[in-house]
């Protein structure tokens, strides 16, 4: 295993199944023999000279980024085989997934509602994600469809995600939010990182996960909120697998009908429309062991 850091620190397993540190890295480390199968996940982890020269028999990248037919069709042509980004489910990992879970009996217990008058918006803030242009389509001054602006009206819109580095882009999230909140029919919040517990509550409370990006890749927080029975509102652009975009909107992201398809998405949602399906489904499908077999089959 090659890690993530700037040395690509190398790992190799033991007979007990840990990973051990070779105190070698991808640049130090000299492999005299051909490498049977190297997986590459992300595809920027090409960028690495080495990675690129390395002895493999067999190369395999899950490229967590939209290839087009024609790029796969290359990859392959050079001998790389591509899995893509939607053609498996993405479990939540145990540790979280075990959070997750007792948020749900905890909620159960104490309260007799369902869900809050509430949207979660798990990401870091930055372009590609598109939280600007998200709520820029809830501002109610220079509507294209005011109406719909109000028919969200007591609506909480909770941002959970640090500023990922550009600090022009979150500063205009930050006073977008300012701006909406000022014409007093929603509030939004930005709740920075937040701790696994509390976002799992968030979860567990909200009408639906909003993902608005530019660019994503079958991103795991839609699974995480299936697991507490929320449906999702997101954008072609996050690329989810056929099999479960049943399970809330998926919507071609043009801000100017963003607040007419998020009303019907939230009214839809506090009527029921999809309570239970999703929670259903991941206790169906979400098994690690099940989703991972299928892409050690594919291999």
């Amino acid at each position: 295993l090659a890690a993530r850091d700037e040395q690509k620190t190398l790992f190799r397993m033991d007979r007990s199944g840990c990973l051990r540190n070779t105190g070698h890295s991808l640049s130090s480390n000299f492999f005299a023999e051909p490498i049977d199968l190297m997986f590459v996940f992300e595809i920027n982890a090409f960028m690495h000279p080495i990675a690129r020269v390395m002895p493999a028999k067999r190369v395999l990248l899950y490229p967590t980024y939209d290839l087009s037919d024609d790029q796969i069709s290359n990859f392959e042509d050079l001998g790389v085989s591509v899995l893509p980004d939607d053609a498996i489910l993405k479990p939540p990992n145990p540790a979280f997934r075990k959070i997750l879970e007792e948020a749900v009996a905890m909620r159960q217990a104490r309260l007799q509602r369902p869900k809050d008058r509430l949207l979660l918006l798990p990401a870091d803030i930055r372009p590609i994600k598109g939280q600007l242009d998200f709520l820029s389509g809830l501002v109610f001054e220079g509507a294209r469809r005011p109406s719909a602006v109000q028919r969200l009206r007591g609506l909480t819109l909770v941002v959970a995600g640090g500023c990922d580095g550009n600090q022009t882009y979150c500063a205009e999230v930050v006073a977008m939010t300012q701006k909406i909140n000022a014409e007093k029919l929603l509030n939004v919040v930005v709740a920075d990182q937040l701790k696994d517990d509390e976002l799992a509550q968030l979860f567990t409370a909200s009408l639906g996960v909003v993902l608005h990006p530019v660019i994503d890749c079958n991103p795991r927080v839609v699974y995480e909120g299936l697991l507490t029975d929320t449906p999702f509102f997101v954008t072609e652009s996050a690329r989810l697998p056929a099999a479960v975009q049943h399970l809330g909107h998926v919507t071609d992201g043009d801000p100017g009908m963003v607040a007419e398809r998020l009303a019907d998405f939230v009214d839809l949602s506090e009527a029921g429309g999809f309570t239970g399906r999703p929670r259903d489904f991941a206790q169906k499908h979400l098994s690690e062991v099940d989703n991972y077999r299928k892409v050690l089959e594919w291999m």
